[in-house]
C-alpha cells in the first residue's frame, strides 16, 4: 500500500513538472471551482482507488468547496514569491 501511493506520488510530481516546463502553470485551472481561484487554501487533489469512488477535497477548511452564494469568507490571495523582501542573508540568519 505505501509503496503505491508513493509511486502515485512519484508520478504526480513528474507530470506537475513536465507541466510546469512545457508552459502550463496550473494543471487542474479549468477543475477549480471559481471561487477558488487564485486562493492558497486550495488543494483539489481526489483520493481514492477507483475513479468513479473519487472524493475531491478542494480545501483543509471546506472539503466540499465553498456552497455560499457570496465570496467565501476564509479566501486567501497566494503569496506571489517575487513580492518578498527577505533575502537569503535573512533567512540564513
Amino acid at each position: 500500500m505505501k509503496r503505491f501511493c508513493e509511486g502515485w506520488h512519484r508520478a504526480q510530481n513528474q507530470r506537475y513538472l513536465l507541466r510546469s516546463q512545457l508552459g502550463f502553470s496550473q494543471a487542474s485551472t479549468p477543475h477549480r471551482p471559481a471561487v477558488c481561484r487564485g486562493c492558497e487554501n486550495y488543494h483539489g487533489i481526489a483520493y481514492g482507488y477507483s475513479r468513479d469512488r473519487r472524493a475531491r477535497l478542494i480545501c483543509g477548511i471546506h472539503p466540499f468547496g465553498w456552497s455560499g452564494t457570496d465570496l467565501c469568507p476564509d479566501w486567501r490571495g497566494a503569496i506571489e514569491p517575487e513580492f518578498s523582501t527577505a533575502t537569503s542573508d535573512d533567512i540564513n540568519r
